[in-house]
């Protein structure tokens, strides 16, 4: 690669080069890598390409990120009835573990400070009330507030808690509530 007297690089026409910056990571999603490619035509343009690769799902810390979901749903210690409080952990254990939600829970989407995906925590712990877990009536706007505790970087979940999960899961959790007694 050459440069000329304006310290520009000259690549010739229709080469490929692929660079590796080194700088600070403002955003980090440890599922996947990119890769920027910059090509260079023959009227000396510039053209950016950038691709998102996944990573092997393999490499994902499954039991760190479920500790992690159990501290962000124990944000709600106060919200759960005093029987739940006991038997909450132990609850989102087993839901974690349920494989429709384990396939699903790792997907981030477009959330970003997070390491799960939290607008599908919040679609359960909506769907959860039907089971008596919190004290008082839902109050979304409140489990925000004490949610965002955690992550106080102004992500909020307010509008997943208004929703269910896909039905698969709702299905799922429904199973499992009806086999499992917890007290």
């Amino acid at each position: 690669m050459e440069k000329n007297n304006n310290e520009t690089p000259n690549m010739g026409s229709g080469t490929t080069q692929i660079f590796n910056f080194n700088g600070d990571v403002h955003q980090f999603n440890k599922d996947s890598h990119v890769v920027n490619e910059y090509i260079y035509g023959s009227d000396g343009e510039m053209t950016h390409k950038t691709t998102a690769q996944k990573q092997d799902p393999g490499a994902i810390d499954k039991p760190h990120i479920r500790e992690e979901i159990i501290k962000y749903v124990g944000g709600l210690f106060e919200f759960y009835t005093s029987d739940w409080q006991k038997h909450y952990i132990e609850l989102w254990n087993d839901i974690l573990l349920l494989p429709e939600v384990d396939a699903e829970i790792f997907e981030l989407g477009k959330q970003h400070d997070t390491l799960f995906n939290r607008n599908l925590v919040g679609n359960i712990i909506s769907f959860l009330n039907r089971y008596k877990l919190y004290k008082d009536d839902f109050n979304a706007n409140a489990m925000t507030k004490a949610l965002l505790k955690y992550n106080n970087k102004g992500q909020s979940v307010r509008e997943a808690l208004g929703e269910n999960p896909p039905t698969n899961i709702c299905e799922a959790i429904k199973k499992h509530m009806d086999t499992k007694k917890y007290f």
